[in-house]
């Protein structure tokens, strides 16, 4: 998600410097009982009815294991496979996890080797930057961008920005949450951050430059994730199932992957992620109409 934001926020929102974070007036809360009906116990299907399985392998040595999987668009992705010598529980650099990285241009049907500029480290991340570049932490502090999908790196300084609602954290009076921008610039939602994930969040629509609650009946019990999916709506994912939020309608149950956390990518694309199944799924489409890609990326050593 990027950083610019809708002309719609000015007067409502105040960027802050410091942290990230952004300071929120107006927020008006809903009646304060949470509970869902019983209805909404009822544990949903995990997986869509329809959906397409796409698996590839990558070259790795024997004992390197999937640090992270991700997408930039539908088509555009990263997988980063590591080994690490010791377990990370322990305390001080030890230089001893060795990173492969790959990228896809095709949706992960193929994968292609990237030269990581820092293949040791104490531990190693991936991440997208706002402008679409690959960013690289080797940890503990060595940052390296690339603009040409992982071809060449440069080493920066600082943490560059990141492309994720991570991006877009919330701080209001009584608030902390996440600010959720739909791919076309029309809908921004405000989603608390829920004290445990057995909770479900308390949600916002800004309409017209004023922080509307959304009141959703039959919701479930628990909270993984949200992602807008334009047209006024937003994707939910929690343990119960996914479904949909929108101003004025109850919960809307679908039968979608869920469990963990959900993202809008830069062209509309959902990525969602199982996390009880460690699966990666990608959902082209516009609103509710989706079809649904599973990732596999599998060692090949």
């Amino acid at each position: 998600m990027d950083a610019v934001l809708p002309r719609a926020l000015a007067g409502v929102l105040l960027l802050l410097t410091l942290g990230g974070c952004s300071a929120l007036d107006g927020v008006r809360r809903p009646p304060p009982d949470r509970s869902p009906s019983p209805s909404a116990i009822v544990h949903q299907p995990h997986l869509p009815i329809e959906y397409t399985v796409r698996t590839a392998s990558v070259d790795v040595p024997h004992g390197y294991v999937q640090q992270a999987l991700k997408f930039r668009t539908a088509t555009v992705g990263v997988a980063l496979f590591t080994h690490c010598e010791l377990p990370k529980r322990r305390v001080g650099n030890h230089d001893d996890c060795t990173a492969r990285l790959f990228v896809t241009a095709d949706g992960g049907s193929t994968w292609l080797p990237r030269r990581h500029p820092k293949p040791v480290a104490d531990n190693h991340q991936v991440f997208f930057g706002t402008g679409g570049e690959l960013i690289l932490l080797a940890e503990p502090r060595l940052w390296y961008v690339s603009t040409d999908a992982g071809r060449t790196f440069r080493h920066v300084e600082k943490e560059p920005p990141r492309s994720t609602a991570d991006d877009h954290q919330v701080v209001a009076p009584g608030v902390q949450g996440r600010m959720l921008v739909s791919a076309d610039r029309a809908d921004i939602w405000l989603v608390e951050q829920p004290a445990s994930r057995r909770e479900f969040p308390e949600i916002w629509h800004l309409d017209g430059g004023t922080w509307k609650p959304v009141t959703v009946e039959g919701h479930p019990a628990s909270y993984a994730g949200a992602a807008p999916l334009g047209h006024g709506m937003l994707m939910v994912s929690t343990a119960h199932g996914a479904g949909i939020v929108a101003p004025d309608m109850p919960w809307s149950p679908m039968i979608w992957p869920s469990g963990g956390g959900v993202e809008t990518l830069l062209d509309g694309t959902l990525q969602a992620r199982d996390d009880l199944q460690g699966e990666l799924w990608l959902g082209t489409g516009e609103a509710a109409e989706r079809a649904w890609v599973k990732l596999k990326v599998l060692p090949r050593s």
